[in-house]
Parts: structure tokens; C-alpha cells; sequence
């Protein structure tokens, strides 16, 4: 049997979502609409911010036509990979809806994302993880979800059944 000796031993209680994160998170939102005051465009109907090809592969391979249909309902296409800071958040800010495929590029919405607002992800066939849930539910906006199709080199999302979901969150 193996042993040990512990001379000293901390042990942190750091609670996940809490109500003190959720007044930091809610700071900062506030700081950053401050700071982006004057913007002069409005917020689109909703926004699709585009993974690209950073980090972990999950492609969805109809992206062209979920772009198609999100495009003709008045969502504005961002890819944060290629863009800076200051024009991320001037596209993202206040959007009512933003949809994605999950992963860590999702992290913008938490802090533009409009209040009230939705965050929708696409989940990958083979990857389930809901970590924005948590987020979302702390700040009071809406969460949704969708899982995509295996295909060859990647997913598809069903267009109709996106459409549907987008349908159920603005009605809500």
C-alpha cells in the first residue's frame, strides 16, 4: 500500500457558476457596451460566428447552405479568426441570436450577446458538451441546441430543422 505525508494542504471551494461570478460577468457586459457606446450600427437580426480552422476539427460540411439560410433571415457571417477584437465585438454586440458550432470561439457571445438574448450551438455528432449552458444560465439568456449528421469529412446540420429551432427561440 502506498503511502504519503502532506505537511500542508489547501483545498479551494471555487463554485462554478456562482452569484459573484455572475456580477463580474454582468461588469463586464456592462463595461464593454460602455466602451463600444457610439457604435452607429444596429444589431442584425442574429449572428452565425463562424468556427473556421482553428483549434479542434469540426467541420460542417453544408456550411455554405446554413450560411444560405441564415443570411436570408438577416443573420450578419463572422469569423472571428479573421478579425480583431474591436471588430468582433462591433459585429457581435447586442445580437438577439447567435448560432455556432461549439467550441471555445463561443466564448465571445457571453459578453455581447444581447440581454434576453439566445445562444444557439451546433453540436457535433460525436462531441457533446455544453459548457455556455452554464453561462447562459447564470445571466439569464437563452440556451438551444442542435446535433448535426455524421457525413464524410465532417457534419451537416439539417437546414429545416435550424430553421425551426431559430423559429421556437424568437418566439420565446
Amino acid at each position: 500500500m502506498a503511502a504519503a505525508r502532506i505537511d500542508e494542504l489547501t483545498v479551494y471551494s471555487d463554485y462554478a457558476q456562482n452569484s459573484s461570478k455572475a456580477a463580474r460577468y454582468r461588469q463586464l457586459r456592462q463595461r464593454l457596451r460602455d466602451y463600444f457606446k457610439d457604435l452607429s450600427t444596429s444589431a442584425p437580426t442574429g449572428v452565425y460566428l463562424k468556427r473556421g480552422a482553428t483549434g479542434e476539427r469540426r467541420v460542417v460540411a453544408n456550411e455554405a447552405v446554413i450560411e444560405q439560410l441564415l443570411s436570408g433571415m438577416g443573420f450578419d457571417i463572422v469569423e472571428p479568426a479573421k478579425l480583431t477584437a474591436d471588430e468582433i465585438v462591433k459585429r457581435l454586440l447586442d445580437a438577439p441570436i447567435i448560432v455556432g458550432v461549439e467550441g471555445s470561439h463561443l466564448a465571445h457571445t457571453m459578453y455581447t450577446l444581447a440581454d434576453m438574448g439566445t445562444l444557439v450551438v451546433i453540436q457535433p455528432p460525436d462531441r457533446f458538451a455544453l459548457p455556455y449552458k452554464e453561462f447562459t444560465d447564470r445571466l439569464d439568456l437563452g440556451f438551444a441546441f442542435i446535433v448535426g449528421h455524421p457525413a464524410q469529412d465532417g457534419f451537416t446540420v439539417d437546414p429545416d430543422d435550424l430553421k425551426h429551432i431559430l423559429d421556437l427561440v424568437a418566439c420565446a
